[in-house]
């Protein structure tokens, strides 16, 4: 770290005093930008600290040496070399922050110190891998953000999105420029053009993409920042003929040809981000799930009640489906407002007909519980109706039926609150009679 330090320090500071500002001074000022880097913070600090208007590029390149500093001491936050492994969180984030500064001071320079930096961690060893070296290839290298990494998000993000607008990720601000999008059955293809931004350095990248999804977790792209419109417009045309025919294989070989063969996948995602599409993916596809084992049990029901009456053996598959049906059902009616009591019981009928128990029926105890509380606390607070107070009294009665004890003593303490002052309310004597059977549901002695 030390060595970092000392390496940024001989571009920094000569850099700095050319500039007319003493290097550390500004350094210690570019807290206010950290703070807020709205525009008019920006400007307020470039008002301040410097007599004329700087360009684009020079504003980009102030931004970065700022930002080679506060990497640098952010090396020095964490208690990482404190422990007698290098591949542990602590260190792996201060390693973040070395190769931040790598990075920055790469694009400032030209000056590559990375192949120094990770000769010099292979002399560290690591209890778990050779060196320092491999866990950093490992552990910190996949996590290094840029602008073009951001462009493949937005490149296999878009696939689901129907119109996609200006979003935001960590520090880049994206903007879909163009946008097109092809489907045929579960196969889909995206190109377009998108605009990105740094909000820390400010740098601004143009970047074309395109992106063919061939169903669960395949994807394939690529992008490219050197593309000029009239070769994209020819691309364009060409692969939209090559996917409406569903020649696949030919869509990919346009990609390659246009943007070359270094694709990418969602491998090649943030994990935050990779899994957030993973969890997209595994919501479609349990959503066509969900779907048929309804239609499975459904279909079935009747025939399912003959073979029960007859005696005969019930096939395993429509008792999986039952299960999955019933539970699903029954924790969606217990989330609903309001809940449908009718439904509800039957659903417990069923569970015991079929002889199918309730997943989880520990966990589905403390949620009924958490729902009775959130009943009861309505019904005190905005003096529910009588009406209110038989569904709460019906809703504890269903639910007693279950080989389990509901966790009923927020509910309780709640009920007691109103309990000591019901003699002076202004409650009809009716709703009074129907709270205090309401208590004795809850097990309270009234």
């Amino acid at each position: 770290m030390d060595w970092v330090r000392d390496q940024m320090r001989e571009t920094y500071i000569p850099r700095m005093t050319e500039m007319g500002l003493d290097p550390w001074e500004i350094r210690n000022a570019y807290i206010d930008i950290i703070l807020d880097r709205g525009n008019t913070s920006i400007n307020q600090f470039f008002e301040k600290h410097f007599d004329r208007e700087l360009t684009p590029e020079e504003k980009v390149n102030f931004f970065r040496m700022m930002e080679v500093q506060r990497n640098c001491l952010l090396m020095y936050t964490s208690c990482a070399w404190f422990f007698d492994e290098i591949s542990g969180i602590e260190t792996n984030q201060v390693l973040q922050y070395a190769l931040r500064a790598i990075r920055y001071h790469r694009r400032l320079t030209k000056v590559d110190l990375y192949p120094y930096f990770v000769q010099r961690l292979k002399e560290i060893p690591s209890n778990k891998h050779p060196n320092g070296s491999v866990s950093f290839q490992k552990h910190v290298i996949p996590s290094q953000l840029d602008l073009r990494r951001m462009a493949m998000h937005v490149g296999l993000a878009v696939v689901f999105s129907d119109s996609p607008t200006d979003f935001e990720l960590y520090n880049i601000r994206a903007k879909a420029e163009i946008f097109k999008k092809y489907r045929a059955g579960t196969q889909r293809m995206v190109v377009g053009r998108t605009q990105l931004q740094s909000m820390i350095t400010h740098v601004e990248r143009t970047y074309y993409f395109a992106t063919v999804y061939a169903g669960q977790h395949n994807f394939i792209g690529q992008v490219s920042k050197s593309m000029r419109m009239e070769d994209f417009s020819l691309f364009q045309e060409q692969v939209e003929a090559s996917f409406e025919t569903g020649n696949l294989s030919k869509v990919i070989a346009l990609i390659h040809e246009y943007f070359g063969k270094d694709h990418y996948s969602i491998w090649k995602l943030l994990r935050d981000e990779k899994q957030k599409i993973l969890q997209e993916i595994t919501r479609r596809s349990l959503v066509h799930g969900e779907s048929a084992f309804h239609e499975l049990y459904n279909d079935n029901y009747q025939l399912m009640n003959s073979m029960q009456q007859s005696g005969l053996r019930i096939p395993y598959t429509f008792i999986a489906a039952s299960r999955f049906v019933l539970n699903s059902d029954l924790r969606e009616i217990m989330e609903a407002h309001p809940i449908n009591l009718f439904k509800l019981r039957d659903l417990l009928a069923d569970l015991k007909k079929w002889k199918i128990e309730i997943q989880d029926l520990s966990e589905f105890l403390l949620a009924a519980g958490e729902r009775i509380y959130y009943e009861i606390r309505l019904i005190v607070a905005g003096g529910g109706s009588e009406e209110d107070i038989w569904n709460l009294i019906e809703l504890i009665d269903i639910l007693t039926v279950l080989n389990g004890d509901l966790d009923l003593w927020k509910s309780q303490n709640v009920y007691f609150s109103k309990y000591k002052k019901l003699s002076a309310g202004r409650e009809t004597e009716v709703w009074k009679k129907e709270f205090l059977k309401l208590g004795e549901k809850l097990g309270m002695a009234v």
